[in-house]
């Protein structure tokens, strides 16, 4: 007895390699997706606190162009504020991140400078590390200015004893409260004075940023007596 024949029309078969290219590619892109996902925890998350080479930086950015939703994960923000540049946040930031999202120091770090500091916002990396270009455009997305840690910091805080005259400037120029309380007690701008000229700061950037935060309490205690005047 003969089996029938199956005949395939031109058509079918042009069907079933579209569903077979169909599928070969969600396939493809889910284990992309998956080694993405992989790649980027291993570099963001377990590996958070330690200095990442050129090349893990470069990985992020190539997967944050990709996969934009991977901005949203936590501590993204955090880890490209302290190990990452400008651009690099502000992608994350346009992809949805959160510029108020916390991240933890590593207990070494914290040691090595005399703070017990936990839950830092992407902008106390920022300042710590030096990048006045990163807090600018945290600020611009809405970061908080006078945000704290866990015990109390803010930005302008770590921005004068790490003697950062441009940072402390532009802080200010976003708002900073010079009288913020610091460490859970009441330190005003004139204590910060005191504190900065008992640092190691280098002599040009401390006198600068005494002058800097002397001549801005002097507009504020000038303002109600400008605003109170005919």
């Amino acid at each position: 007895m003969k089996m029938p024949q199956v005949r395939f029309s031109i058509l079918t078969m042009l069907g079933l390699i579209a569903i077979a290219s169909i599928g070969m590619a969600y396939w493809q892109q889910r284990i992309a997706w998956e080694s993405a996902q992989k790649k980027f925890v291993e570099i963001i998350v377990e590996g958070k606190d330690q200095q990442p080479s050129l090349e893990q930086i470069e990985t992020v950015d190539r997967l944050i162009r990709h996969y934009p939703v991977l901005s949203q994960r936590e501590g993204t923000v955090v880890w490209a504020a302290r190990y990452g540049s400008a651009d690099l946040v502000q992608k994350m930031l346009t992809a949805g991140a959160d510029p108020e999202s916390r991240g933890t120091d590593a207990p070494l770090i914290a040691v090595s400078r005399g703070r017990g500091d936990f839950e830092l916002s992407p902008l106390h990396f920022a300042v710590l590390n030096g990048k006045t270009d990163v807090c600018e455009v945290l600020l611009e997305a809405g970061a908080d200015v006078n945000s704290k840690t866990g015990i109390g910091e803010t930005p302008l805080r770590y921005a004068i004893t790490t003697g950062k005259p441009a940072t402390v400037r532009l802080l200010l120029d976003y708002g900073a409260d010079l009288n913020q309380p610091v460490l859970s007690f009441r330190h005003t701008v004139e204590w910060q004075t005191r504190l900065i000229r008992q640092s190691p700061i280098p002599e040009k950037e401390r006198e600068e940023i005494i002058q800097m935060l002397e001549q801005r309490l002097a507009e504020i205690e000038l303002r109600p007596l400008k605003e109170s005047s005919p």
